[in-house]
């Protein structure tokens, strides 16, 4: 569609400016969203809307504090690093238990410089956001938000500035008193307003509540005897709240929307989490288990949301942030969200015509509903369109290997054996999702792990064969007795050569949290009563009897 629209752009229109008139546009061009300026100065010719971005002076005081303890931190890795290269050249005990003294000074260090960052990182996590959208058209700004009210997704609970209350108003008369004012002042191209203000998660705030916090953001802004409709909406997973206003006042003045976002609201926001004390991360606990929330769209529930739309929703935040490689590794993600893309069996017309079509599944995982077909959505995510997506992925994925591929391996090492379930519930914490593929009779035969953090994901063999299914199963090892449980367990923990010629290969992607693990496996090695290293066993010499000779 997009290369279609560009081939139908022969004309060029040359423009000479000054050099304060260019970089004028290029400022404002800065902080919008467009990637390219002929894409800004395009938008403003033909009157489209532009959204514009502002910095957070918080997130900016977060990114400096950050930096430091970044630093710090690549410090004391590097001590540990220098401390595992040490490991290899021990050869007495009391040198190895001076080791471990020192290094478990360096980990205490190592763990308040996280909790540091948890902390710091919680001052950013949680703050109430604002949104703000500028537009030459009023008309369609009220639509979207009325659409949703006739969607069941939205109410307008709140009206500033009209003459009567808002639930004995139609839509007419809402519209209208937008438009009659905009009407004096026909020289203003941009003349409306889209505010967005999103809350935690966590907060669920009463109707009054969110009309007052609105009021009063309006008022700080300079909005506050402006009409103004706000909507409550209910399609995502967190609270939030749509303003739609308009710059034109009573007396046909425009308001300047010229940086609003940092002259007024940045001020506002904080202002109003202080006065209606909105959540703020100091003081919150922060959960130590990684929850499954990879995207904010929640599981679709066939009949409750139309079924075209719950699924361009999941596909929308799915497709474009995921990196996959085949359509199972695809639908390892999707089937979370009960979507599944489909190609039918080999034999079926919409397989043999490289066809797609997209389900809903139930809570058994099973499809219900009517499939649509790929092309029927506006994103065209066809078999066309995904097969691209796995050409591309496949090289953009290769670095997130790594983090994954130690997930395992230290899970492996942590416990000498556990079933595949235990590893999948401990890599659940790291942000992994496993899912496993078995026969009829139960029998395991292919595993995909999905990374939510890196956002990639990979069939076990695509790893090596040691992270396939038969593998993992070796790994995890049976439940044995006597010698061969003593053995098998000795047999899981590397040797010191190659556990060192590992860490060496991997010193550049091995995460600080990663390398502090594997250093504890080897400290409870080496306390461990019935094990030591052969080297650091003392021989003991052979004494000849007396009285015996070898005559």
């Amino acid at each position: 569609m997009m290369e279609a629209e560009n081939s139908n752009r022969t004309r060029t229109i040359g423009l000479r400016l000054t050099p304060e008139e260019y970089a004028k546009i290029e400022r404002k061009w800065k902080v919008s969203t467009c990637r390219k300026l002929s894409d800004y100065v395009r938008k403003h010719l033909f009157d489209k809307s532009i959204v514009t971005i502002y910095r957070n002076q918080s997130l900016d005081d977060f990114m400096e504090e950050t930096i430091v303890l970044h630093n710090e931190l690549n410090a004391i890795g590097t001590n540990i690093l220098q401390a595992v290269k040490k490991l290899h050249t021990l050869q007495q005990i009391p040198e190895f238990k001076n080791w471990i003294i020192s290094f478990d000074l360096d980990k205490k260090i190592l763990f308040n410089k996280v909790e540091k960052i948890q902390k710091t990182h919680s001052k950013n996590f949680g703050q109430m956001v604002t949104i703000i959208k500028t537009s030459h058209s009023i008309r369609s700004i009220f639509n979207y938000n009325e659409n949703k009210v006739k969607a069941g997704v939205a109410e307008c609970i709140s009206a500033g500035n009209y003459p009567v209350d808002v639930d004995k108003m139609s839509d007419a008369l809402k519209l209208n008193r937008f438009i009659k004012q905009i009407e004096l002042n026909e020289n203003a191209k941009r003349n409306s307003v889209h505010i967005s203000l999103n809350f935690d998660p966590s907060e669920n705030h009463s109707k009054e509540k969110l009309i007052a916090i609105a009021n009063t953001y309006m008022e700080k802004i300079g909005f506050g005897k402006q009409p103004y409709l706000v909507y409550q909406h209910r399609d995502a997973g967190h609270p939030h709240l749509h303003v739609v206003t308009i710059n034109i006042e009573r007396d046909g003045k425009r308001i300047d929307l010229h940086h609003l976002g940092i002259r007024k609201s940045e001020p506002a926001r904080k202002e109003i989490e202080e006065l209606f004390g909105l959540v703020k991360a100091e003081g919150r606990k922060k959960k130590e288990e990684f929850i499954l929330q990879p995207i904010a769209v929640g599981k679709i529930q066939y009949g409750r949301m139309e079924t075209k739309k719950a699924i361009s929703n999941v596909l929308n935040a799915v497709l474009n942030q995921y990196k996959y490689a085949s359509i199972p590794e695809l639908n390892a993600v999707l089937n979370q969200y009960n979507v599944m893309a489909d190609r039918g069996s080999e034999n079926s017309k919409i397989f043999l015509t490289n066809g797609l079509v997209y389900r809903i599944l139930d809570e058994q995982g099973k499809p219900i509903g009517v499939p649509i077909k790929a092309s029927d959505f506006y994103s065209k995510p066809t078999l066309k369109f995904l097969e691209e997506k796995f050409k591309h992925n496949e090289v953009r994925r290769i670095p997130d290997k790594i983090r994954l591929k130690n997930a395992i391996d230290i899970a492996l090492l942590k416990e000498r054996t556990m079933s595949t379930n235990q590893l999948a519930k401990y890599l659940e914490k790291e942000g992994i999702h496993t899912v496993f593929r078995k026969s009829a009779e139960g029998l395991l035969y292919g595993i995909t792990y999905v990374d939510h953090k890196t956002k990639s994901v990979f069939n076990g063999s695509s790893l090596g064969k040691e992270y396939s299914a038969k593998a993992i199963q070796e790994r995890c090892g049976l439940k044995i007795t006597g010698d061969e449980k003593r053995n098998q367990s000795h047999e899981k923990l590397p040797s010191k050569e190659s556990l060192f010629h590992h860490l060496q290969q991997q010193k550049d992607s091995l995460t600080i949290p990663d390398l502090v693990k594997v250093l504890d496996m080897l400290i409870q090695a080496e306390y461990a009563t019935d094990y030591l290293p052969n080297q650091l066993k003392n021989r003991r010499r052979k004494k000849k009897r007396k009285g015996l000779s070898d005559n």
